[in-house]
């Protein structure tokens, strides 16, 4: 919208009406860019009550947020004097966001898994059935996590469980 202000502007050049027009509303563009950062982080969809209290312990007040809020209400509450420290809650939030989509999307595949147990033999023990199922799903897991790195603290909990699995998977003759 900026450059098509601008554009209008260089357009009308010799016009003095419509490039005061476009002139205005190139200034007024630019004046609402200053608050763009703003606007994106509290229209953050991953902001949680806890990004809003840490808004709030920086500025030394509650911020008020929810259906009512509005851009300007939240400059008058001078969150906008944040700059980076709010762009890098917003940044935080994102990324805290995507990690429980994706694990939000780890725990559907899950839903509907049936951990189905066998008779082993005529030895009178059940076994896990439909291991290769569960393999598959665990290896799509490790490979995942691997490859986008976003998931650390999730691995050192869950590592030693994924490594204790293949490893039963694996061998022959268990009983």
């Amino acid at each position: 919208m900026y450059k098509n202000a601008n554009d209008l502007s260089q357009l009308f050049a010799d016009s003095p009406a419509p490039r005061r027009i476009s002139d205005a509303v190139r200034s007024k563009i630019e004046k609402f860019k200053v608050h763009l950062f703003v606007l994106e982080t509290i229209c953050n969809p991953g902001l949680r009550e806890r990004h809003w209290e840490l808004m709030g312990e920086e500025l030394g007040f509650d911020v008020k947020h929810g259906d009512d809020m509005t851009l300007s209400s939240m400059i008058d509450a001078g969150v906008h004097k944040l700059g980076d420290r709010l762009q890098e809650i917003s940044s935080s939030a994102s990324k805290e966001f995507a990690l429980e989509k994706a694990m939000g999307k780890m725990k559907d595949e899950w839903e509907h898994v049936r951990f189905v147990c066998e008779p082993y033999r005529e030895s009178g023990v059940s076994i896990l059935a439909s291991v290769d199922d569960i393999q598959v799903i665990i290896d799509s897991f490790w490979i995942h996590t691997k490859r986008t790195n976003k998931f650390k603290s999730w691995l050192k909990i869950w590592m030693p469980n994924c490594v204790m699995s293949n490893e039963f998977t694996k061998k022959p003759n268990v009983f």
